[in-house]
């Protein structure tokens, strides 16, 4: 038993604190069969713990007995408990007592749900998420029925990817051919060019654009270099060729005069060196004509590779749009294939698939809080408390809907 002094302390001033267990309900939250409290007397450890609220809304408490809750704040409790202690045990000063939720009484969903019943209550919940805590919308159909409604749903999605896949087929198509063609620019669907930029179409006639704007730049300036070396290599061919006419007319001149000189050392009228010079002369121009010679043919061979080189650039890239081409043609046929199989299997699933199933359905709740009768019509983002009962039901339209058709 505490020491007088003890008490006499603590009771100098009144403690009563409820520990609410969330900020979504303040201290007025009122108690009720299916709570579970935690109390805490100071000194008094034989009456601390954990204690059930009753189907007759009491709470039992070692040394002060049955104790009415229900109705009460977590606060009044503490204080309840503290004056019941202080009667009962015949104190004179008041106890310090406080009192915590630990579990919320539980909530009840009804109706048109997987699994109705009863369900521990977590602060926070609204009516969607209990309808997920109780499994979901009930649902009425065999497991036939909903793998053909998955099927019916999945060919539709193929088709929405391969119409896509066929617009970018059909977008690399028409560049392909103007890359062939030679065209300085792509022709699009007219009503692609008025789509939004933001749009797929938008996007597919940009990106085909950079790819033409890419290849036609790579090609032009590949072609540009070997112009340039054809132009060079002709340059030096009519260069060379010129130095030979010029070293030619040399040629003759000093043959002439060769011919000259020798017939005057013949007659004894000049000396022999003269004619030896002319001829080492005239056979180092004749040198300078074979090397010319030479080099005009490494010229002009130069000039026949840059050709070839070219030639095989051109032969290259028509080979490349040909296959890209007949690649592109090949998957567009087996895209209008699969999309012709995708919208036969969609056909048959629908054709098959229950009404009920095509049909739109609406939701409608009520809620009927613990202890009043009449329910209130709620959404689903509505905020549940403690003990109340939600109820779910749901209506479909008479006819399947257009869009579930389509």
């Amino acid at each position: 038993m505490p020491n007088t002094l003890m008490r006499a302390l603590f009771g100098l001033t009144l403690l009563l604190t409820a520990l609410p267990a969330t900020p979504l309900f303040a201290s007025d939250y009122a108690l009720d069969t299916g709570d579970k409290v935690r109390i805490a007397v100071h000194d008094w450890p034989d009456l601390s713990g954990e204690f059930n609220v009753t189907a007759t809304g009491t709470i039992f408490l070692p040394l002060v007995g049955e104790v009415p809750v229900k109705g009460l704040t977590a606060a009044q409790v503490a204080t309840k408990v503290a004056t019941e202690l202080q009667r009962r045990q015949k104190l004179n000063d008041l106890p310090s007592a406080t009192t915590e939720i630990v579990i919320f009484r539980p909530f009840y969903v009804l109706g048109d749900v997987q699994s109705p019943g009863a369900f521990p209550f977590q602060p926070g919940l609204t009516v969607m998420q209990a309808v997920s805590v109780a499994g979901g919308y009930y649902r009425l159909v065999d497991v036939a029925s909903l793998r053909l409604e998955r099927d019916a749903i999945a060919a539709k999605g193929d088709i929405e990817v391969l119409q896509t896949r066929m617009k970018q087929l059909s977008a690399r198509q028409i560049r392909l051919a103007a890359e062939q063609s030679g065209a300085k620019d792509l022709v699009f669907p007219p009503e692609w060019n008025k789509l939004d930029s933001a749009s797929p179409e938008a996007r597919l006639v940009a990106e085909e654009r950079g790819i033409f704007a890419t290849n036609n730049d790579s090609f032009e300036q590949r072609k540009s270099t070997f112009d340039r070396f054809h132009e060079i290599y002709e340059g030096e061919v009519t260069s060379i060729k010129a130095q030979i006419e010029s070293e030619r007319e040399q040629y003759r001149s000093v043959q002439d005069e060769l011919a000259s000189v020798t017939g005057l050392v013949a007659q004894g009228l000049t000396q022999k060196p003269r004619k030896q010079l002319l001829e080492r002369t005239l056979a180092q121009v004749s040198g300078n004509i074979q090397g010319m010679n030479t080099l005009v043919l490494q010229a002009q061979q130069n000039i026949s590779q840059t050709e070839q080189a070219k030639l095989d650039l051109l032969v290259q890239r028509a080979e490349r749009i040909n296959r890209d081409t007949q690649a592109t043609r090949a998957e567009i046929d087996n895209t209008k294939a699969k999309i012709a199989t995708a919208k036969r299997l969609a056909f048959e699933a629908q054709v098959a698939t229950p009404d009920s199933l095509l049909r739109t359905t609406k939701e409608h709740f009520t809620i009927a809080k613990q202890g009043q009768g009449e329910a209130i019509p709620v959404n689903a983002g509505t905020p549940l408390e403690p003990g109340d009962v939600l109820t779910v039901e749901r209506s479909q339209s008479p006819e399947p809907t257009e869009s579930a058709q389509n």
